[in-house]
């Protein structure tokens, strides 16, 4: 078994082993507690309720993980990277090819592997008016979304932002291994009628970062609250580039992991969690500032235990 084989089954143990111990926690403890929340509406109060429990349950997955080695990504041969790198005469759409010239441009072969995977198959499907209602059924009143499950973009088709939102939906095709069904920093787990995840808000919002990092819209931007907290947890990185690289290999241990060096487990899933409320309650302006602050104070402390440790 060669050392990229090695690296995905290492971490898809882990992922298996996350879904195993979610699946035995919430069958022993909460099972209907879950369900309950899971059915009440998104208002803001039950909402808080709802987030709370699963704070409670990955502080209770990861935890039990013990420590775990900070995931290393394959060594492409040379033969593999000419493949993930001379992609254009495989692609139709042209707005297609020019994301993934810039994107090989701006990132390693290494973290082009889910384009690769994902691109043989991926369809991409453009509404205009005639078909809207359908459209917003569909993909909840959003401008587009990437069905992971079937591979599939749908997207509102508008000259004006068209490429802006393709682009999004792209990055996600860029970051998902749907063998692990993880996109980016999205982890999503299932059993039966019970669905959780975890890390939604943090991937929309560096998704969009890096939209206008390598596309340079110069529009308004999409999820502000989510990129400004992105930003923040980018500085836990003592490289940019090494999130980078985790997102683009769907890795979210690795997250956990290097958030778990500068902070507590428990506070690392507490920030995450908070995210993903902020994504679901945009107008929630109070607690958008709490958690700001949060994480802010948080790497402060890390910054003054680094110079003290020096």
């Amino acid at each position: 078994m060669d050392y990229q084989n090695i690296t995905f089954l290492f971490w898809l143990l882990t992922a298996f082993n996350v879904e195993f111990q979610y699946a035995n926690y919430v069958t022993k403890k909460n099972r209907y507690e879950i369900n309950k929340y899971k059915i009440q509406k998104f208002k803001r109060e039950n909402d808080k309720i709802k987030f709370q429990k699963f704070k409670n349950d990955f502080t209770n997955i990861f935890t039990s993980l013990k420590k775990i080695p900070r995931i290393k990504y394959a060594i492409l041969s040379a033969d593999e990277v000419a493949k993930i790198t001379n992609l254009e005469s495989s692609i139709e759409d042209k707005d297609v090819i020019e994301f993934y010239q810039t994107l090989k441009n701006n990132v390693t072969p290494n973290n082009l592997m889910n384009f690769y995977n994902n691109i043989q198959t991926l369809k991409i499907v453009k509404s205009n008016n005639s078909n809207i209602k359908k459209l917003e059924e569909t993909m909840f009143f959003c401008l587009g979304n990437y069905d992971t499950a079937e591979n599939i973009i749908n997207f509102f088709y508008n000259p004006q932002n068209n490429k802006d939102t393709l682009h999004h939906e792209l990055f996600h095709v860029s970051s998902t291994d749907r063998k692990s069904n993880v996109s980016g920093f999205e982890l999503n787990l299932a059993y039966d009628h019970l669905f959780i995840s975890i890390g939604r808000g943090l991937n929309e919002g560096y998704t969009e970062n890096l939209c206008n990092r390598y596309f340079k819209t110069g529009k308004e931007k999409a999820y502000p609250k989510l990129q400004n907290l992105s930003i923040l947890i980018e500085q836990f990185y003592d490289n940019p580039k090494d999130m980078e690289a985790d997102y683009f290999n769907a890795c979210l241990i690795n997250l956990i992991t290097e958030l778990s060096q500068k902070m507590k487990v428990e506070e690392a899933v507490d920030i995450l969690v908070d995210i993903d409320y902020i994504h679901e309650h945009p107008d929630d302006q109070f607690f958008y500032k709490k958690t700001y602050s949060k994480i802010k104070k948080l790497y402060n402390k890390s910054q003054r235990k680094n110079l003290k440790s020096k």
